[in-house]
């Protein structure tokens, strides 16, 4: 029989009795410790989408630099899949590798395909970029952006050391966070003897979350490969303000000639901003928002006179520039007929003008028509100067009009980036920009009045139909310029 050191040695240790709930205090430990676990499961998940791609054939990559701003911000992580030549589509966003500096990656939208041979262009570029890709040269196309997931990996390989400390730091206690309700959770006391044993099971627990988070943080650091989202050409950066759709106030800096620029991201309300200047601008009639949709990567827009009813943006105060005009507007009609857009001397609502310095509207044949007075009388408009594109645009899809008019040059109008079809002003003195010399005048969206001298004017003169990224400019635009707007797209 051994000595009674023995048998307290060898007794099996009491379960203990139940514990206590929780007093407020401890409740308190409870909700921090499951925020800790929240948070850190975040973290750990986020973390994890840089790592897991490349285990099912992905493409993980990092976001280096900010040409693709504001869709893609510094250090957030995209995902881009395999693709193939048939399968690619003006407006993606591909990942490839960089023409100018080797064993670098670039990712940057494509604007254009010829054969093998593609474009691309930085979101925030104002420019296409200066060299071409060949399509042997793409590594995927991005279908999956995780925000913020990629800063460890942007941190470590430009140096950037003490916000990496930091977010160990943070995620070490977090972990630490976690153990705050572990007495709680164990439903007992426990025997003395066990005590320590538990403790020293809390400690490496401790220990390998911690290790496996700063592992991950670590891992996601050297498993994504960087990309450039570069700038190849000369560029400017637009505002950043990120939505659900991946769109912007402005897309790149606009022409300094820009009078007005509308996008319409506003999702309800009576008034619409001008974005060059970011006045308020009052909507009428029935006018509904459109919503866009990220998978086809169209942003919000605005609907006019649906079911046959009226509806127009206006107004917006200016006169006629001296030095010409250029009017740009994205539109979607199944109607052939409306003005698009125009400068009258009216702004109160429906009530339409008694005369217009430029009036751009959709003819009975489906034509983008820009129209200008060259003779007036009192009775109103004898004679216009048009320019018209081919027919057939109201067929229900998004086309991209760009209608230009000086004294000096004439009119031009291009439709989806087709050449300018143009009419040259053979007499300068016969058009005449200063019909409204001395009275306020309102560009006008959607509504106006169309004289009769207008050629093919349609049965209403209510645009029917869909509008988008809206612009007007005090100069006719040069080559390069009215190229941006067809590679922003919508």
């Amino acid at each position: 029989m051994g000595s009674a050191e023995q048998l307290v040695r060898g007794r099996r240790p009491s379960a203990g009795r139940p514990a206590p709930a929780p007093s407020a205090a401890g409740w308190v430990l409870v909700v921090i410790a499951g925020l800790c676990r929240s948070l850190l499961l975040t973290g750990v998940a986020l973390a994890s989408w840089t790592v897991v791609p490349g285990l099912v054939g992905l493409h993980a990559t990092t976001v280096m630099s900010g040409s693709m701003e504001p869709r893609f911000q510094v250090g957030d992580a995209v995902v881009a899949k395999p693709v193939q030549r048939a399968d690619l589509a003006i407006g993606q966003v591909l990942l490839f590798d960089d023409p100018d500096e080797r064993g670098a990656l670039r990712m940057h939208r494509l604007v254009a395909a010829r054969g093998q041979v593609l474009t691309t262009k930085g979101d925030a570029n104002d420019v296409r970029d200066s060299s071409t890709v060949p399509f042997s040269a793409v590594q995927g196309v991005g279908f999956l952006r995780v925000p913020y997931a990629g800063l460890p990996a942007y941190w470590i390989r430009t140096g950037q050391l003490q916000p990496l400390l930091l977010t160990g730091t943070a995620a070490v206690l977090l972990a630490v966070g976690t153990l705050l309700d572990r007495r709680f959770l164990t439903g007992r006391h426990v025997a003395p003897d066990s005590e320590a044993r538990r403790r020293r099971q809390a400690r490496h627990r401790l220990a390998a979350s911690s290790t496996l988070v700063l592992v991950l943080l670590a891992t996601a650091g050297r498993a994504v490969a960087p990309a450039q989202a570069s700038f190849a050409n000369a560029t400017s950066n637009g505002p950043s303000v990120v939505t659900g759709c991946w769109d912007w106030p402005l897309r790149g800096t606009l022409p300094s000639s820009a009078l007005a620029y509308f996008n319409f991201m506003e999702s309800s309300g009576s008034t619409t901003v001008n974005r060059v200047g970011g006045t308020s601008v009052s909507t009428y009639g029935t006018v509904v928002r459109g919503a866009g949709t990220c998978t086809t990567d169209a942003s919000p827009f605005l609907t006019l006179g649906t079911a046959g009813a009226s509806g127009l943006v206006s107004p917006t105060s200016s006169t006629m520039p001296s030095g010409g005009v250029t009017i740009a507007s994205w539109f979607r009609t199944s109607t052939a007929s409306g003005v698009i857009a125009d400068l009258g001397n009216s702004g109160q609502g429906s009530t339409g003008s008694s005369l217009s310095s430029v009036v751009v509207y959709l003819d009975s044949n489906g034509s983008v028509v820009i129209g200008v007075p060259t003779a007036v009388v009192a009775g109103g408009v004898v004679t216009v100067m048009t320019c018209r594109s081919p027919s057939g645009y109201a067929n229900g899809t998004w086309h991209l009009l760009i209608a230009t008019f000086s004294a000096s040059t004439g009119c031009t109008v291009a439709v989806d980036g087709t050449t300018p079809v143009g009419s040259a002003a053979t007499n300068s003195s016969l058009v005449n920009l200063s019909l409204l010399s001395g009275t306020t005048t309102w560009w006008r969206l959607g509504y106006d009045t169309i004289a009769s001298a207008y050629p093919n004017r349609g049965s209403r003169a209510w645009f029917t139909g869909d509008l988008d990224e809206t612009q007007v400019y005090s100069a006719v635009l040069t080559t390069t310029e009215q190229q941006a707007i067809v590679d922003r797209r919508h």
